[in-house]
């Protein structure tokens, strides 16, 4: 019984030490407003006009420092919406008011340097997503009137276009496809909106199912992000004068079928949640609006963290601080406004050199103990040195 006890102890400390709150470190990226951060660690932005794109180049893969590279604009109207795993990034183009999509590849995977190719005649508007697959979505504008969503599958020589559903009005806000080919995107009229989900029935294929995601017992929804498993997170409302996040829950993974979880059933009525963007774990980042200021969070392994504490305090007070995208190594960008100023930082989980010398002394007790094998202990003892050894060096990727 007794080394039952001690065998369940040891598990016990591991697991509250994996699961405790994460901590993050934070990198200013300057001016730039960050949009979109990939698995690589890039970061895709803009500057004071929607024009001027930029992308944060981390000197390794999830580095906490790196450089800010101002990316060619095209003209005047031109945007960049989305980065995916390889480097590749999605926007928009405008000729003759004609907006059509906009592809930016690298020379590498994931380099800095790179260049566009537009691709005329599929046309999207404002908003566009892309996939590691290179597939793009986007919705197309019939004269200002109704608006249609757009699938564009590379190929020789610049790919085709599918027209996949006409919505009732436009397309707002975010458009976002996960690595199966599934999209998420929110129509816009009649208001407040809705959230909607388009399935292919094969994996990146078409043609597909296009479902209505529901609402949380109140008109109106709108999506943030979209997973690989086909999980959405958005925010929807719950009476006339109140909006929470939620999440959209699938029956089964990238399944036509699921059910919207309100994540703020106690948020005080007369405040707002959002989520932006979920990750493959299931991690989750959006903001909070109280009334005056806009507060960041996450949800990570189901806990909550405010990341108003995460964020460097400047001469000015925090206005309006939002959490926008997370990657799959827990990578958060956020976008942080005083009175006088916006910029964007990156947030990186952190693991304090204390905790890993606490961790190695539970080790030790544990091989005292009896309940873990020296060598065994040794193996896990080394593996924390090495890691120490990282973190002493600022490297925490």
């Amino acid at each position: 019984m007794l080394g039952k006890y001690l065998v369940s102890a040891c598990f016990g400390v591991l697991a509250s030490f994996a699961s405790a709150a994460p901590t993050f470190k934070a990198t200013e990226l300057g001016s730039m407003r960050p949009l979109a951060i990939n698995d690589y660690g890039q970061v895709l932005g803009f500057g004071e006009s929607a024009s001027d794109g930029y992308l944060w180049q981390p000197n390794g893969r999830n580095s906490l420092t790196g450089v800010l590279h101002a990316l060619p604009s095209h003209s005047f109207g031109s945007k960049l919406t989305d980065i995916n795993n390889r480097g590749q990034i999605c926007g928009s183009y405008f000729e003759s008011n004609l907006p059509m999509f906009l592809l930016w590849s690298p020379n590498v995977d994931n380099s800095p340097t790179g260049s566009y190719v537009i691709l005329s005649g599929n046309t999207t508007t404002e908003e566009s997503s892309i996939n590691d697959s290179g597939q793009m979505a986007g919705s197309y504008d019939h004269h200002g009137q109704v608006s249609s969503l757009t699938l564009w599958n590379p190929g020789a020589p610049l790919g085709t276009a599918s027209w996949i559903a006409t919505l009732s009005g436009e397309i707002a806000g975010r458009v976002r496809i996960n690595n199966y080919g599934q999209i998420a995107i929110s129509d816009a009229y009649p208001l407040p909106g809705q959230a909607f989900l388009w399935t292919p029935d094969s994996a990146n294929g078409y043609p597909g199912t296009f479902v209505n995601l529901g609402n949380l017992g109140y008109p109106g929804s709108r999506i943030g992000g979209i997973n690989d498993a086909g999980q959405v997170v958005g925010s929807a409302a719950v009476s006339a004068t109140s909006w929470h996040a939620f999440r959209w829950d699938p029956d089964t993974p990238n399944g036509t079928t699921g059910t919207m979880i309100d994540l703020d059933p106690d948020l005080d009525p007369s405040h707002y949640s959002t989520a932006s963007a979920i990750n493959g774990a299931g991690d989750m980042v959006g903001s909070t609006f109280d009334g005056t200021n806009t507060r960041p969070f996450a949800i990570i392994g189901g806990e909550r963290v405010d990341l108003s504490a995460s964020i460097p305090i400047g001469a000015e007070p925090i206005v309006h601080a939002a959490a926008l995208d997370i990657n799959n190594h827990g990578q958060i960008v956020c976008i942080v406004s005083t009175a006088t100023e916006t910029r964007g930082l990156l947030l990186s989980p952190f693991t304090a050199p204390e905790d890993v010398v606490d961790l190695q002394s539970d080790i030790m007790e544990l091989v005292q103990l009896g309940v873990l094998l020296p060598a065994n202990g040794q193996s896990l003892y080394a593996k924390l040195d090495a890691a120490y050894a990282k973190i002493a060096r600022g490297d925490n990727a």
